[in-house]
């Protein structure tokens, strides 16, 4: 699922590559004010799961799915390698933020259009 906010400083699973951008193209996700590109990536489970327990989150709306269609396969950030260390955390020091790799379990794309429906 496409996230087009990721939290600051920036998520590990924001892919500053082809995927991030055609999802931002695909999902207009501009500036209002000044047209900047926005970041997006896959969905980050470990991030969401953090958030909630820190507010206490007691709902959640994903929107504009139908930037996904076309996608061979859907990737969703289930943890991070640090140095060949799993993570299930996203870890509060900045330098080892820096450093983490996301972990993806992917699924198959979608055979559809979800535009509409």
């Amino acid at each position: 699922m496409a996230l087009p906010r990721l939290t600051p400083p920036a998520s590990a699973a924001a892919p500053f590559g082809d995927d991030g951008e055609r999802m931002g193209e695909r999902g207009r996700e501009f500036g209002t004010v000044t047209g900047r590109k926005r970041r997006c990536g896959w969905f980050d489970a470990v991030m969401v799961r953090q958030a909630n327990a820190v507010a206490g989150i007691t709902g959640m709306a994903l929107t504009k799915l139908d930037v996904l269609d076309g996608f061979d396969a859907l990737k969703i950030c289930i943890g991070y390698d640090l140095h060949g260390t799993r993570l299930d955390h996203f870890p509060s020091d900045a330098g080892a933020q820096a450093a983490c790799t996301p972990l993806y379990e992917e699924m198959p794309g979608f055979e559809f259009a979800l535009l509409g429906k």
